[in-house]
């Protein structure tokens, strides 16, 4: 039922796309999602949204903290960092790895280069791990809202002025996920 359901959804989802798809700044701009499982039924899910789609949606969608667009943080972003001040710090520096946490299991890496917020995690066993690779524009997008907001509807914008391939992949013993950007309309 669930499957249905979802397949569905994502058949609606494609109707409205072709209809939407122009109207925005991010035309020709796809976001693909690919998850690959390898372990119990080897499901594979496929997502492809025409950014301009995504961003034309997010203002109608009304979730949680999620709301016309924008993630409010109020009630999960510790109020002792001041995010915003710490991002334009990173923004405003030189090209460098700012943060290297090594713990019993796993290492975090944090470092900017080329335009580029990157995260790295990875577990000590080199099985599981996480890249994210994100644009400098994009985190000013995100801080374009008010106190404790990210717009999260300006980022998509700017995603598809200046993004292009993996955003963040994921990978463990038995899964692979990606999340991508480019002109293709079909995932690979």
């Amino acid at each position: 039922m669930f499957r249905k359901l979802f397949s569905g959804a994502l058949c609606g989802a494609f109707v409205i796309s072709l209809s939407l798809a122009g109207s925005s700044g991010s035309e020709g701009r796809w976001l693909h999602v690919k998850v690959d499982e390898t372990n119990g039924d080897g499901e594979t899910v496929r997502v492809n949204l025409p950014l301009g789609l995504v961003e034309n949606v997010l203002p109608f969608i009304q979730f949680d903290e999620l709301r016309n667009g924008k993630l409010h943080l109020d009630d999960w972003m510790p109020t002792e960092i001041d995010i915003r001040g710490v991002l334009e710090a990173i923004r405003d520096t030189e090209d460098a790895e700012f943060v290297t946490v090594e713990s019993a299991g796993e290492t975090v890496r944090v470092a900017k280069s080329k335009g580029f917020l990157l995260v790295h995690v990875e577990d000590d066993d080199g099985e599981e791990t996480v890249d994210i690779k994100l644009p400098l524009k994009v985190v000013d997008a995100l801080l374009s809202a008010g106190q404790n907001e990210l717009d999260i509807a300006a980022a998509i914008r700017i995603l598809g002025e200046s993004a292009d391939g993996d955003l963040v992949t994921v990978r463990d013993r038995s899964s692979t996920v990606r999340v991508w950007i480019d002109s293709s309309d079909t995932i690979e």
